[in-house]
């Protein structure tokens, strides 16, 4: 007998603007402010297909720290846990696994973006998102925060 249960990942992602500092205090903030979102590099799951930045959360880690690190190593930008503000927290189910989803936003941060895995990054309004490929999880976030 095979086991069936899915397997559960655990992800935070952050909702960056153009701007340090914009106010995500309703839904016109996100539909009409350029936000960050990030290719995903070749030889990932879906490669290519966009979302926001984050990463998995390790063992040891609480979602914002794990935020933190992800934002550092994958966009080299330096983010401090208080300066990120919890949103929502979410399911998505694919077919093999599910992804538990932390989303924050982040308040302020410092460096220059610079992708450092081989991946793209833009600014794009929710409209621009539309256009692009994006992982279902993420997609059902632009539709619930737009």
């Amino acid at each position: 007998m095979t086991n069936s249960k899915k397997s559960n990942l655990l992800v935070s992602a952050g909702i960056l603007f153009m701007k340090n500092g914009v106010a995500l205090d309703s839904k016109k903030a996100l539909s009409e402010t350029p936000f960050l979102m990030t290719s995903r590099p070749l030889g990932k799951f879906m490669e290519g297909y966009w979302e926001f930045p984050g990463g998995k959360i390790e063992s040891d880690e609480s979602p914002k720290k794990a935020l933190c690190r992800e934002l550092f190593e994958e966009i080299n930008i330096q983010v401090f846990q208080k300066d990120l503000m919890f949103i929502l927290k979410r399911i998505h189910e694919y077919e093999t696994f599910s992804v538990t989803l932390y989303v924050f936003k982040v308040l302020k941060w410092a460096g220059n973006l610079k992708p450092k895995e081989g991946q793209q990054v833009a600014f794009m309004t929710k409209e621009e998102s539309l256009t692009k490929p994006v992982l279902p999880s993420n997609k059902d976030l632009l539709r619930d925060l737009c």
